[in-house]
């Protein structure tokens, strides 16, 4: 999309696992207060650590990127099976409204 300019709709880009989440404007900020409340209520030392991988993870590329992600993940412990999406393609448990199994 960025080489085409092509635009899509917010659903497509929450079909696509672009966004996680689409909500109606009416509820757009008290949504993200929510989740900025939620990222709030983390132990900041995992907030950082999350930073400080994304840091890594942007300067490099394809697998060496994965391979940083991944060490990074088993090191620390991190869950993420709690936050896939099952085959009918429902949500799978909030980790916004429960971080707990990111970490």
């Amino acid at each position: 999309m960025s080489f085409t300019g092509d635009f899509i709709n917010a659903q497509t880009a929450c079909d696509w696992g672009l966004v996680v989440e689409v909500v109606p404007h009416e509820v757009l900020m008290e949504r993200a207060r929510q989740v900025a409340s939620s990222i709030t209520s983390l132990p900041s030392e995992n907030v950082h650590e999350i930073r400080r991988v994304y840091e890594v993870v942007t300067t490099l590329m394809g697998k060496d990127a994965w391979a940083a992600e991944a060490e990074a993940s088993r090191a620390s412990g991190w869950k993420c099976d709690s936050i896939r999406r099952d085959s009918t393609n429902s949500a799978a448990p909030d980790p916004v409204a429960d971080p707990s199994g990111l970490f």
